[in-house]
């Protein structure tokens, strides 16, 4: 959580993650393709000391991750914890295709690339091609 010295990570900062990671690979994914890639990194839960001493924070924290629809894509681990028993925590962040890293990211309306970006791809396209011959 920003400025609280907490290393979960919170749905704004992983799109922000999302955001970097797809600013510096969609001209690849372009070319190559966007649906076979993967972008995968940790949401660094709570620990069981960390959540009993923020209970309020960690239960918004792992709400916010259950309502920010994206289904499939949070990975879900069980914490077997002695003082608050098991509980369900997002674990990771699993985006499948360019599209879903786009549209999580809030590149475009739908996910597609803005007009920027479009032709910024282009480019990188037409010099893949040159390079290829």
């Amino acid at each position: 959580m920003p400025g609280t010295g907490k290393p979960w990570v919170d749905v704004e900062q992983a799109r922000t993650t999302a955001a970097g990671k797809y600013e510096r690979n969609f001209g690849e994914w372009a070319v190559v393709g966007g649906a076979g890639v993967v972008v995968e990194f940790p949401l660094h839960p709570p620990t069981e000391q960390a959540a009993l001493a923020n209970q309020g924070e960690a239960i918004a924290w792992v709400k916010s991750w259950r309502d920010a629809g994206l289904e499939d894509a949070v990975v879900w681990a069980p914490r077997r914890w002695a003082s608050l028993g098991t509980q369900q925590v997002p674990d990771r962040l699993r985006l499948t295709g360019a599209v879903e890293v786009a549209r999580f990211a809030r590149r475009g309306s739908t996910g597609h690339a803005s007009a920027r970006e479009s032709r910024h791809c282009c480019r990188r396209s037409t010099a893949a091609r040159w390079l290829k011959l």
